[in-house]
């Protein structure tokens, strides 16, 4: 049996990975583009809140970067592919998508609701919320999911995740599958270029 050390995809299959991994990113920059696109119609009055839409777009940028981790950071019976793909694709221990409260959005949702209410937590609750992050005045303001606008920062069951670096981190990793894609359906090292960085604008 190989190490995982040693594990290796055979550039045949490569799309398979290539093709569910681009799923994952495709979805979340879309929502990624509709938060954009929120913030500057915010900014210039022309916007209607309706936090439900807002609250959906964020969660799902979250959730979308919690399934695409579990690529790079499989269980570890699968951990050979885990690491062939983070090296393939770059990803180090210090990327956003490794943070156990992005993975937490894609596995077991239902037990860390579970596990939080079980915490006797009290407080001001409120299902839904979208705007700058409240000060710290008085009883707790608990919220089940909140967007703040001024950190771009998701809240959720007590855990906060910001999310330009998790967006910048899902980007890049689109743009080397997206060139993948384009190299005949291979891994960037099969491609014969390993140097898929976003270009400098």
């Amino acid at each position: 049996m190989k190490q995982k050390d040693d594990f290796s995809i055979w550039p045949p299959y490569q799309f398979f990975y290539i093709e569910s991994m681009l799923a994952r990113t495709e979805a979340a920059l879309i929502s990624a583009g509709w938060i954009d696109d929120f913030h500057n119609r915010m900014e210039s009055g022309m916007w209607k809140i309706d936090q439900y839409e807002v609250l959906n777009h964020v969660q799902n940028i979250v959730h979308q970067a919690g399934a695409l981790s579990r690529y790079f950071w499989p269980s570890k019976k699968y951990e050979g592919r885990g690491v062939e793909l983070r090296r393939v694709f770059s990803v180090d221990e210090t990327s956003p998508l490794k943070s156990r409260d992005v993975r937490n959005q894609a596995e077991h949702f239902d037990e860390k609701i579970d596990e939080y209410i079980k915490g006797h937590i009290a407080g001001n609750f409120f299902p839904s919320y979208v705007g700058p992050k409240p000060p710290n005045h008085g009883a707790p303001m608990l919220f089940f999911r909140a967007y703040y606008v001024d950190k771009r920062a998701l809240e959720i069951l007590g855990k906060q995740i910001e999310l330009p670096a998790l967006v910048k981190e899902i980007m890049r990793i689109h743009l080397l599958l997206a060139k993948s894609m384009d190299s005949g359906c291979v891994f960037p090292s099969e491609a014969g270029n390993t140097d898929f960085e976003e270009e400098e604008s």
